[in-house]
């Protein structure tokens, strides 16, 4: 008698015993007296026999998306093979022709697997557990970020929205994080968009830069620079070219806008307002002049008292978008017809 496992001392049968195979299976238990599995026809005897042996076995790991190939020969005779536990990954199959067992094909997940392989007769078998690494391809690229969406180029909002993505070779575009910074801030994580309020006025430059999934970062940060101005254009009238005129006078005012970013005046005479004491009266002209001066012109005077100008507001605009206000009444000149 000799400890075979189970709850009672047992005599093994030995190799060619009549006792083997010679059971009635389907009267007998599913398993023998330790719990082990029929792997053929009922023995006469205590427990099964069964040469199994479980060993295991490290494979080399494999490339999520590439070929994948390893192949184990083996000595056991006229056995078959077959997956019993566990399981693959996706994308790799296993493979038999006669002792040449074969684990191959293409990972699509990666990760650890660990999964059986049972090799039978009929009579004997053997359990193979092995475990097989997917990992995810060498990363040694950095990815590339790129700003999808930005402030205009000048603008007079003190806010501004920012959206971004990014693109790698391994990792999802979907699974980069991103690090962004403003002027000479520090980079720090961020997501898109990103919204950026309270701006002063003048230049700024947002970057961001994205990262991977094995920690490589863009070399290259993605950029944006923009104005923020939030000043209107100013204006001012220039004082008349005399202080006294008479009927064949010709008096002129000189109106001059300033702004950084000026792009322009359109002035015009339904923008001038005679400022009129008495009878004064006057005909308006305004010259073309350039985008920052316009000469108004006051010409055909009639009657007696004093005439200024006042300008109306949204003659002049910058590049964000400010409008120049109103301006006036301007210093007056005395106007004297009678002879």
């Amino acid at each position: 008698l000799a400890n075979n496992g189970g709850p009672t001392m047992t005599n093994a049968l030995l190799p060619g015993s009549p006792a083997i195979n010679a059971g009635n299976t389907a009267t007998s238990p599913n398993t023998d007296q330790r719990g082990a599995a029929r792997v053929g026809t009922a023995d006469i005897g205590a427990f099964e026999v069964n040469t199994s042996a479980n060993l295991s076995a490290q494979l080399p790991d494999g490339v999520v998306q590439t070929p994948y190939s390893y192949t184990v020969v083996h000595d056991r005779g006229a056995f078959t093979y077959s997956l019993t536990g566990g399981a693959l990954p996706s994308g790799i199959s296993l493979s038999t022709n006669g002792a040449i067992v074969s684990i191959r094909g293409t990972p699509t997940v990666i990760g650890a697997f660990t999964f059986s392989i049972t090799a039978t007769d009929g009579t004997n078998s053997f359990v193979t557990d092995y475990s097989l690494t997917i990992l995810p391809p060498a990363d040694g690229a950095p990815p590339a970020t790129t700003i999808t969406g930005r402030p205009s180029a000048y603008t007079n909002s003190r806010n501004a929205t920012i959206t971004f993505t990014g693109s790698d070779d391994v990792t999802p575009a979907g699974s980069l994080s991103f690090e962004g910074k403003l002027d000479t801030g520090n980079f720090s994580p961020v997501t898109s968009p990103v919204t950026l309020t309270g701006l002063g006025e003048g230049s700024h430059t947002y970057q961001v830069r994205a990262r991977d999934g094995s920690g490589n970062v863009d070399p290259t940060p993605a950029s944006v620079s923009w104005t923020v101005d939030a000043t209107p254009p100013t204006i001012a009238i220039g004082a008349p070219s005399r202080t006294l005129a008479n009927a064949s006078s010709t008096v002129t005012y000189l109106v001059t806008y300033s702004d950084a970013n000026l792009t322009g005046s359109s002035l015009t005479a339904s923008n001038v307002t005679l400022n009129k004491t008495g009878t004064a009266n006057a005909i308006v002209t305004v010259d073309n002049g350039s985008a920052s001066t316009r000469l108004v012109t006051l010409s055909g005077l009639t009657g007696d008292g004093t005439l200024g100008i006042s300008i109306a507001a949204n003659t002049a605009s910058d590049l964000a978008g400010n409008f120049a206000p109103g301006a006036g009444p301007s210093a007056t000149f005395t106007v004297d017809t009678t002879p």
